[in-house]
């Protein structure tokens, strides 16, 4: 295993436990009934 290997395997593993996060999903939630269609700049 090389370190990009070891490295895409650690940021997943945060990915994860961030988008399981309880706060962060209800932010998402909250966001996406808030502004459905993001108006792009």
């Amino acid at each position: 295993m090389d370190d990009n290997e070891i490295t895409y395997s650690h940021l997943k593993a945060r990915l994860n436990k961030f988008c399981n996060d309880p706060v962060v999903l209800k932010m998402l939630i909250e966001g996406t009934i808030l502004e459905p269609f993001p108006v792009k700049h």
